[in-house]
């Protein structure tokens, strides 16, 4: 705690009283005392031998280090306050305003409250009583309602509205509206009391007292509450303060955002932060008069200065802080005055404050282990003063630089001591990182899974892939050996049994089920290879085993595929050609002997055979043209409905022979899409012509073109229903792949290739194609394409 020893040579009081000789007073807690309201005697009485002009006199040092009387704070009254430019006067609690438009009802009021403390104004009206309202802020108005140009209630509702004179007590002296209603509406709007003419003298001045007495109450807590809501202000301002000065090495860093609000809570114009360099002043020894202070010797100091008021507006400088040889607290006082002048007068009025001439400028020193670091200057408006809760908060300010100074000094010394390790280890493990990236960057975009196990089967690592074909998270399992639990799985089993076996290298193929198809597997072809320690003491020893495993389904798919294609196209080649071999020989042997109309008959079923023939190499070669991009798509307005007529009337004769009704009924308007008309022509054929092959004699297959409209978009639909076979409902997502066949036994003629040309072009032109079926019921393939308004 600071203490200052009294002395008669130095400190007296202001009546030249001497002070008790080597009395030794806490001066900081004289301040908390003197702030809690308790005298001189009071405080005096807390410490032996210290009397009440001791105290005065440590509080007028006090008042004399900081250049600026020392009062407490119910003595500050000034309205220059920056703090309390933003308050509302005050009401004035002896000021009572009588409105009303009958001079003698104005007298009576008069004569009632002659002999009471109260002051009275008077208005005519509504409109006279808000306007003197407003200017002498009365404490209660006493209001008629019936006046002209405004009545009390527009009175008492403006009166409320007006945050200078909201708080003003309204009670209405009327001798009508005396109903419920209209007291409600009067209460409504904020009015405190109603009283009727007529009424005796004693109960017009006992309301009034009662409403005095109530504002009275009203203002001491109003101004409690000021003070608490100031000292919270402080308490959350140095909290503030405090976090900002711990997080930062640069106390000029930490401490100018916070100087805006110092400012506001001071009721200054502008606060100043002057903070010395590293090279500063060492404080040290005892000054000239032999009190206890702080010296330091600097011959040039660099200072860093930062301005800013209380509107947020700031200027930062350096300059050079030239001093005596010998630095001193007082010194210090005596020069930041004049520092900070010179700055604010070179400053072009760039700070909208006042000129240093009409400013008082205090200053508090900011000391840190015995050394002085900088000053605070207060720069008030002239006549303004240092409260005591000013003093208090400035210390406590200079408290938390110091020991945020002291903390930022340590802070320093540690970070540079761990940027010295760090990079050490960064550069010894950069090369280390860099490798572990490019391998684990390696692994994760590997199609394989890979699965490295060490010499007693525990897993050490895993890419992605491994995870999931395995069903296992690394982090669950990395360091642990393969469970019993695991062995149920075959793809585990065959991973145990390879890492297991001395062989160096082994293969195998591991079928397993496919979770999201349950009729269909999974292929896995698992490698395996033992890594051998080439550097131990048992060089060639295994020391783990690497496991990769591919996923060749997709491989053996296409292998199944092909050999369900190559059996289609063989069966659909052999037996076209068949017939044409037999029918040629026939035509060759006994063409003489045959009638002509055998002939042609035979000429027509060779040239059917080749129309077959011709259209499954056209199926192929249109895949073929699709995979590669190479099919041409020239787009055009089409009307879907044209071509579907023109298709139906060229397959009736396939129909016509089974009994097939071939139903369609031409739209009432064009279908109009944009496509290329030779292509959507085949995927219209394709369809109907499946139709016809899988509908039995006697069915029916109907062909409709439909517009349509989706989320608010023109849409064009293509169906074609029959009632044929039927599609089961497992099949019905593949027989749009290429090379499937529900009819694995070809009984009905065709390759496996229509629909997956059929869907290859729908998608091409940004379309869709879907099927509904019932197996024993029919089928109905709708294709749906991007529809066109017919008039454009």
């Amino acid at each position: 705690m600071t203490t200052l020893r009294v002395n008669e040579q130095n400190i007296t009081t202001t009546n030249d009283e001497p002070a008790s000789q080597g009395a030794e007073i806490p001066v900081v807690q004289v301040l908390e005392n003197v702030a809690q309201g308790l005298s001189l005697e009071e405080i005096a009485a807390q410490w032996p031998g210290v009397a009440s002009a001791d105290v005065k006199a440590a509080l007028e040092h006090a008042i004399t280090a900081i250049r600026q009387p020392l009062v407490p704070a119910q003595e500050s009254k000034s309205s220059d306050r920056v703090r309390d430019n933003h308050a509302l006067p005050e009401m004035d609690l002896n000021k009572i305003l009588v409105v009303d438009d009958q001079p003698l009802n104005c007298r009576l009021v008069k004569q009632i409250l002659a002999r009471s403390e109260f002051t009275l104004s008077f208005a005519s009206d509504g409109q006279e009583g808000l306007e003197k309202a407003r200017a002498e802020l009365p404490f209660l108005v006493l209001s008629d309602i019936m006046m002209p140009r405004m009545d009390g209630f527009e009175l008492c509702e403006k009166l409320k509205a007006d945050d200078r004179t909201k708080d003003a007590a309204v009670i209405f002296v009327t001798a009508h509206h005396r109903d419920a209603a209209m007291v409600s509406k009067g209460l409504d709007m904020g009015a405190d009391d109603y009283i009727y003419r007529p009424f005796q003298p004693n109960e017009l001045e006992a309301r009034v007292r009662a409403v005095a007495r109530l504002k009275r109450a009203e203002m001491t807590a109003r101004r409690r509450a000021h003070v608490i809501a100031r000292r919270n202000d402080e308490l959350e301002f140095l909290n503030t303060l405090a976090l900002a000065a711990t997080s930062s090495l640069s106390l000029q860093e930490s401490l100018a955002p916070s100087m805006p609000k110092l400012a506001q809570l001071l009721g200054a114009k502008a606060v100043a932060l002057l903070l010395l360099d590293a090279h500063g002043a060492k404080a040290h020894g005892a000054d000239a008069h032999g009190a206890d202070a702080h010296r330091a010797r600097a011959h040039e100091a660099k200072a860093h200065v930062n301005i800013t008021t209380h509107k947020g507006q700031s200027l930062a400088t350096s300059v050079d802080f030239c001093t005596e040889e010998e630095l001193t607290l007082q010194t210090l006082v005596d020069q930041v005055p004049l520092v900070l002048a010179e700055i604010l007068d070179d400053s072009n009025g760039s700070l909208d404050i006042v000129s240093p001439d009409a400013c008082t400028i205090s200053t508090v020193p900011m000391i840190s282990r015995d050394q002085i670091i900088g000053a605070m200057g207060v720069i008030h408006a002239e006549g303004n003063i240092l409260i005591t809760e000013d003093m208090m908060l400035l210390n406590s300010v200079a408290g938390i630089m110091s020991v945020a100074n002291e903390n930022a000094r340590l802070l320093a010394e540690v970070q540079e001591f761990n940027r010295h390790l760090e990079q050490m280890v960064e550069e010894r493990t950069r090369q280390l990182v860099e490798e572990k990236k490019k391998t684990e960057a390696i692994l994760a975009s590997m199609a394989d899974g890979l699965l490295v196990l060490d010499a007693e089967n525990r897993v050490l690592t895993a890419n992605r892939t491994a995870e999931e074909m395995l069903g296992f998270r690394l982090g669950q399992l990395q360091g642990q050996p393969i469970g019993e639990e695991r062995l149920n799985s075959p793809l585990w089993r065959c991973v145990n049994d390879m890492a297991a076996s001395p062989e160096p290298i082994m293969s195998a193929l591991v079928e397993l089920p496919d979770a999201a198809q349950t009729d269909s597997s999974l292929s896995i072809q698992a490698r395996s290879a033992k890594i051998r320690d080439e550097s131990g003491a048992a060089p060639r020893q295994a020391i783990g085993t690497v496991i990769v495993l591919r996923d060749i389904t997709a491989l053996k798919e296409v292998e199944r595929m092909k050999t369900r294609f190559m059996a289609g196209v063989t069966h659909e080649l052999k037996t076209p050609l068949a017939v044409i071999r037999v029918h040629a020989n026939n035509l060759s042997t006994y063409h003489e002997r045959l009638p002509i109309p055998k002939q042609k008959e035979i000429l027509g079923t060779i040239q059917k055979q080749v129309i077959l023939l011709e259209r499954s190499v056209e199926d192929i070669l249109a895949l073929t043209r699709l995979d590669a991009g190479a099919m041409e798509i020239e787009r055009e307005p089409v009307d879907l409905g044209v071509l579907a007529d023109e298709i139906v009337v060229s397959m009736r004769p396939l129909a016509e022979p089974k009994q097939i009704a071939l139903r369609w009924k031409k739209p009432a308007a064009a279908v109009m899409t944009i496509a290329d008309p030779r292509i959507i022509t085949r995927v219209i054929r394709n369809l109907v012509d499946n139709a016809i092959k899988y509908t039995p004699a006697g069915g029916m297959v109907k062909v409709q073109t439909i517009p349509t409209t989706i989320e608010g978009q023109p849409y064009v639909e293509v169906q074609v229903k029959d009632t044929g076979m039927g599609v089961a409902p497992e099949h019905q997502e593949q027989i749009f792949e290429r090379f499937y066949r529900v009819d694995p036994s070809h009984t009905t003629p065709g390759t496996g290739l229509g629909l997956a040309i059929v869907k290859e072009i729908v998608e091409a032109h940004s379309g869709v194609v879907k099927v509904e079926s019932l197996p024993g019921v029919g089928s109905t393939f709708t294709v749906t394409l991007p529809g066109i308004d017919p008039e454009t």
